[in-house]
């Protein structure tokens, strides 16, 4: 069910990931540090967390993505919707987002695209024509950039220019791709993905160090009607979060330093939605600043944790 008007509509879902070894072992996971499952409550240290979905070990990626397949599906109506996964470094995020990296198993992320074109064949009619225009863009240490435009840097600007779609942000400097089939726009996802930055952590080999935003803005015209319809799917793979003691290289310092501070204002943002409380906090990080147009307003929230 899509949000009623002016609504913002937050979920909070969480995945559990399968038990590794040594991952275990360095965050001191014996039996009393174990997450015990109830339907759709979490027992952790003795407190109980209520979440919309709760995704055992055993869940695969399509299962995860089909809690989410409506409100993807909602966008070619007019809604936003934005699909989050937050966690710790090495808890899942870029699996569950990306998919496996041998390519065994889609993400969220290609599923997605699965849906929008699917939905779009099956809506299909000489009345209505829809478009999609992709951005794939990094958040590393508060700087923005297109990754499918050889990392050119974008400023996000309050104030969108007359005829624009960017609400009230106008993202300056970013360049748009129309894609008119699911290959291409896969195509293209998997290029962005190619120019993220990564590099070694302390619990993981390799790892993102900044926010990678999957921004697919789809829009439909009724052409016997002269009406226009917008909606975006925003799809965040978040920067894993990490002690900075954990890291011995200065550069992996600040980097972790930034992305602990913005991760810190997009949970004051998030909290404040579900609350339908104001939100004071967008301009305090460039990951909720380029959220803004998504967040606020007519929209659903879908908080994925990782852990």
């Amino acid at each position: 069910m899509p949000p009623a008007e002016g609504e913002t509509r937050v979920q909070v879902s969480i995945r559990l990931r399968p038990r590794v070894a040594a991952l275990d072992e360095e965050e001191g996971g014996g039996d009393g540090e174990r997450i015990v499952v109830e339907g759709s409550r979490c027992v952790f240290r003795q407190h109980a967390f209520q979440f919309a979905n709760v995704f055992g070990a055993a869940a695969t990626n399509e299962q995860v993505y089909a809690a989410h397949r409506v409100a993807v599906a909602d966008v070619l109506r007019g809604f936003d919707c934005t699909l989050l996964a937050y966690g710790a470094t090495g808890s899942g995020k870029t699996h569950t987002m990306m998919g496996a990296a041998d390519g065994s198993e889609p993400g969220a992320v290609p599923l997605a695209a699965d849906t929008l074109f699917d939905e779009i064949l099956a809506r299909h009619d000489d009345s209505t024509s829809f478009s999609i225009s992709l951005a794939v863009l990094e958040i590393l240490e508060e700087r923005c950039f297109d990754l499918l435009h050889d990392r050119a840097t974008v400023v996000l600007r309050s104030g969108a220019p007359a005829g624009s779609k960017g609400g009230a942000l106008h993202f300056h400097g970013l360049e748009e791709v129309q894609v008119r089939s699911k290959e291409q726009l896969v195509a293209e996802i998997e290029r962005g993905k190619r120019a993220r930055t990564q590099g070694e952590t302390y619990r993981h080999g390799c790892s993102s160090r900044a926010h990678t935003v999957v921004r697919l803005r789809v829009e439909a015209a009724r052409l016997s009607l002269s009406d226009l319809s917008s909606g975006v799917l925003t799809l965040v793979d978040l920067a894993g979060s990490e002690a900075a003691t954990l890291n011995r290289e200065r550069q992996r310092v600040s980097e972790g330093i930034a992305i602990n501070k913005s991760l810190h204002w997009l949970k004051a943002v998030v909290h404040a939605l579900a609350a339908h409380k104001p939100v004071l906090h967008f301009r305090n990080s460039a990951i909720t600043r380029l959220l803004q147009p998504s967040l606020a307003g007519q929209a659903v929230v879908a908080v994925l944790v990782t852990v």
